[in-house]
């Protein structure tokens, strides 16, 4: 059958056409699939899909948010070679932390990969090691190494080993930072505290571990120490009595983390000057908000944010104003939090406060002006420029541009043009 000969007036059926066609109808054996997804697309974009995808989940994945999102066939080239799929669903995967460790470490485990994946183990440079990134299957194994925790990062596997803390396990000191010690009698607990929070970050230093609050105290006595967090119940000494004897300390914070809710250790807690009393097990979000304010104090008492020169605030502003200008079509703040070596939290206070104005205020600005360039040139298609600017939908772009301008993106260029369409 010759179907140019019998269908003259019918175009696409060149060698390459229907070389597509055959892989096309050998790739999507299923019909249902066919009909509400690659069928609602483009046969350009399918192309793209069929030359640059080869596993059938990812390019499944790609053809339903094409045709969800609308987007251009540059876009969809665009989405496909900067990793969408690996941005938004691979980094997303469970890792293995809960089923590796105890219930208080695996939620801090957890917590922190959510904010380091995308720099994965330096940005917040962690006392657990980082010791291999294995590929796909080929997966060494890995033994007398303590306790192995991993977790997808792309098409990549992360592996840490978490060391076993000894009775006393010290760190070098870290310029800048405030020195905090762990005092609880079980090893792991205390070692999982110490490890899978990012502490550095705000402004901690762990400077010991302990498992005896005896040998806390003399450590202590040689080598001052700004917080102590402990542990209430334990053998040789309790956090109570801890916490009694610190009182010859004021300079001391302490902050009680305890499986135990009792009124009298919460009433002790107080006439001794505990600064904060945690549940086990701890929650992330209740760590990091504790330990923000326990810097706060710790900052006013010794004026340390005086003491630091204007300077180090403006690198900072500096520093994320460039990280913007840089990446604003992909930024986040845990991602900028990360470059200048701060909590997101804390970054966002200080960014507000030294440079008047708001971390996604000025992400939203950057955008919308790089968009206000890219509209002056009729090249640019809108779905186009949203994806340039970050926006995925190009619907969600138009909707922020006319809410930033009041205008749509259309009417803009009109305008900007002297009433030329788009």
């Amino acid at each position: 059958m010759d179907i140019r000969a019998d269908y003259p007036a019918n175009k696409g059926f060149s060698v390459r056409n229907l070389k597509y066609m055959a892989k096309f109808a050998a790739t999507y054996s299923e019909q249902e699939f066919v009909q509400q997804a690659v069928a609602q697309i483009p046969w350009g974009h399918n192309i793209v899909l069929l030359d640059k995808i080869t596993d059938s989940e990812q390019r499944r994945w790609y053809a339903e948010t094409c045709q969800k999102n609308g987007w251009s066939r540059n876009v969809l080239i665009h989405q496909i070679e900067s990793g969408l799929y690996e941005r938004q669903v691979l980094n997303s995967k469970v890792s293995n932390f809960k089923q590796r460790l105890p219930s208080p470490q695996s939620e801090l485990a957890t917590q922190t990969m959510k904010d380091m994946l995308s720099s994965v183990c330096s940005a917040y440079q962690l006392s657990a090691r980082a010791f291999s990134i294995l590929h796909g299957k080929n997966n060494q194994k890995l033994t007398n190494l303590g306790q192995v925790v991993s977790c997808r990062v792309g098409e990549k596997t992360v592996y840490w080993n978490i060391w076993q803390s000894s009775t006393a396990h010290s760190t070098m000191g870290v310029k800048g930072m405030y020195k905090l010690i762990i005092v609880d009698d079980e090893e792991k607990i205390a070692g999982g505290m110490a490890q899978l929070f990012p502490w550095q970050n705000i402004g901690f230093e762990v400077a010991a571990v302990f498992t005896s609050a005896r040998e806390a105290l003399e450590y202590i006595a040689h080598d001052p120490v700004d917080v102590v967090l402990t542990d209430i119940e334990m053998p040789d000494m309790n956090g109570l009595e801890l916490s009694r004897r610190l009182m010859d300390c004021p300079q001391i914070e302490k902050v009680f983390f305890s499986s135990y809710s009792n009124y009298e250790y919460f009433r002790t807690a107080l006439q001794n000057g505990v600064a904060d009393y945690l549940m086990k097990p701890v929650a992330y979000s209740a760590l990091l908000e504790c330990f923000e304010k326990v810097r706060a104090r710790l900052d006013a008492r010794s004026h340390h944010s005086e003491e630091k020169p204007k300077a180090y605030y403006d690198q900072i502003v500096y520093d994320v104003q460039q990280y913007l200008k840089e990446n604003y079509r992909t930024a986040t703040l845990e991602e900028a939090a990360a470059k200048v070596s701060l909590s997101p939290a804390y970054l966002s206070r200080v960014f507000k406060d030294k440079s008047g104005e708001g971390f996604s205020e000025l992400l939203l600005r950057t955008r919308m002006e790089k968009a206000c360039e890219l509209l002056a040139d009729i090249q640019y298609k809108s779905y186009d420029i949203a994806y340039y600017v970050g926006y995925d939908n190009p619907k969600n772009f138009s909707r922020a541009f006319k809410s930033y301008y009041g205008v749509s993106p259309s009417e803009y260029r009109k305008s900007s043009m002297g009433g030329a369409a788009q």
